[in-house]
């Protein structure tokens, strides 16, 4: 290769690589981001616990993709956790339209409807949501609990069955709250006894409100039901919701029971000293005070009937 045709090469190398290097033409916009971008800021806000950037960029996402079931399931649970119930259920609503599938948002809806008092309402969402996703049959213990709030018996014990059906067909055991609702049903009929065992069975301190705890307490107790007395004690032992110091006083009652006097008295005095001030724990203190010939004590709770 001659020199010529060298130097007209090293040019042409030259001048591209110049151009490469300080290219004229005007920079290219930077993309605009796009609608999972605002989502995913959405999520980030949120969980920061910037309820208003959540939804200012959960409302751009939207705007940029109205079409995304997501998007406004998402709105919902920020609304949701506001406790704004309206806006809640409207969002929820939207999502369906979008994606009709979804039987976690209509269980959602469901009990929404349920706090709102629409019992029918809440039903059609949970039969829904169970048509949807038969596996989850939960959704017929919820059925069952509205069914029986509105004193429709029959249909309250038919769910009850084919929830406990299928769950012996699939080899899988009952829920805890099947027992409560068995309890509620036989609270119903006039069965009592049915029904404290029921609670005791549940094992669900969760599942309780503090006066069915209580209720089947006295109940088993005066049927002297101890086996099941005791389940119960280890099942509300669970719950948060009932109040330690009662805790105390149903342990109390429980070792009186069995004739272990010494730790039943320990738990009475734990009871009283929590502020629980049943006349029947205050009587059995001062029996116990007065045997011991501790007659202050037995003043101060003397003084505490009367009141």
């Amino acid at each position: 290769m001659n020199s010529i045709s060298k130097n007209f090469l090293v040019s042409v190398f030259s001048i591209f690589l110049l151009w490469s290097c300080y290219n004229m033409d005007p920079p290219v916009r930077a993309q605009q981001p796009s609608a999972f971008y605002f989502y995913q800021m959405a999520v980030q806000s949120k969980i920061r616990g910037d309820t208003p950037k959540a939804l200012e960029q959960i409302n751009r996402a939207i705007r940029l993709n109205h079409k995304i079931s997501l998007f406004y399931v998402f709105k919902a649970q920020i609304f949701d956790s506001m406790q704004v119930s309206d806006s809640a259920v409207f969002y929820y609503k939207k999502s369906l339209t979008l994606r009709s599938h979804a039987p976690e948002i209509l269980k959602r809806l469901g009990e929404l409807a349920l706090q709102a008092q629409r019992p029918n309402e809440a039903a059609y969402y949970f039969r829904k949501a169970y048509i949807e996703a038969p596996d989850s049959v939960d959704f017929l213990l919820k059925l069952a609990q509205i069914r029986l709030q509105q004193n429709e018996i029959r249909q309250a014990e038919n769910l009850l069955d084919e929830y406990r059906l299928t769950q012996k067909r699939k080899e899988r055991p009952v829920s805890p709250l099947f027992f409560v609702i068995r309890a509620d049903l036989a609270m119903s009929k006039g069965d009592s006894l049915s029904a404290a065992r029921f609670y005791a069975r549940s094992h669900c301190g969760e599942c309780l409100s503090k006066e069915q705890a209580e209720w089947a307490f006295e109940t088993l107790l005066k049927t002297q039901n101890l086996e099941a007395y005791f389940d119960l004690l280890a099942g509300v032992r669970k719950n948060r919701h009932f109040p330690e110091a009662l805790l105390y006083y149903y342990r109390g009652l429980y070792y009186q029971a069995i004739g272990n006097a010494h730790e039943a008295v320990q738990q009475f005095e734990r009871a009283y000293q929590k502020g629980v001030r049943k006349k029947k724990l205050l009587k059995m203190l001062i029996q116990f005070y007065a045997g011991q010939n501790k007659m202050e004590r037995v003043k101060v709770l003397q003084s505490e009937i009367q009141e």
